[in-house]
């Protein structure tokens, strides 16, 4: 599925300034990869990636799903850098909830097969909108986990991509 970020829903914590859950009904975070488009549905940069979700639905309905924007309610990026192929092959990153670990370390290759291939199919689905895929866009790969974070008020949730990056948020 694929859904649209605004950037009225990027959220930029720092220390002490926690994403606010009011008015949410079954929030999550969906830990990710950010990948940012370069020329032509290529890549030009990669980071950590959180998707903020609120799923008032049965999580596995499709068609709510894209009625809601794919539950999105908004995202969280750490520090991108260049891409280069290959680069997400030796990342594993490991998902902490309340300081405790949430799953298995994830491999984001496992978890969402080529990322220029995921690219491609963004630019290629807008298209078909009759949109395009611009320079600067962001793509949130997708879960690398299987199920999101489910989160609530004192919540943390730290995302560590190792030589990628390390991604914390709190919530409020």
């Amino acid at each position: 599925m694929v859904g649209f970020l605004l950037e009225s829903g990027v959220h930029r914590p720092g220390p002490g300034e926690p994403v606010p859950l009011e008015g949410t009904t079954n929030p999550g975070a969906e830990v990710e990869v950010a990948l940012w488009a370069g020329p032509d549905a290529t890549i030009a940069r990669v980071g950590p990636g959180i998707e903020l979700v609120d799923v008032f639905g049965d999580f596995d309905d499709v068609p709510a799903a894209l009625a809601a924007n794919v539950w999105n309610r908004g995202s969280v990026f750490g520090d991108a850098q260049d891409w280069s192929p290959g680069l997400l092959d030796e990342i594993s990153v490991r998902v902490e909830h309340n300081d405790k670990p949430f799953g298995d370390p994830a491999r984001p290759p496992d978890a969402i097969g080529d990322p220029e291939a995921l690219v491609r199919f963004a630019a290629e689905t807008v298209s078909m909108l009759g949109e395009e895929l611009r320079e600067g866009d962001v793509i949130l790969s997708g879960l690398l986990v299987p199920s999101p974070v489910w989160t609530k008020p004192g919540d943390r949730v730290v995302a560590d991509y190792g030589p990628l990056g390390r991604l914390e948020v709190e919530f409020a």
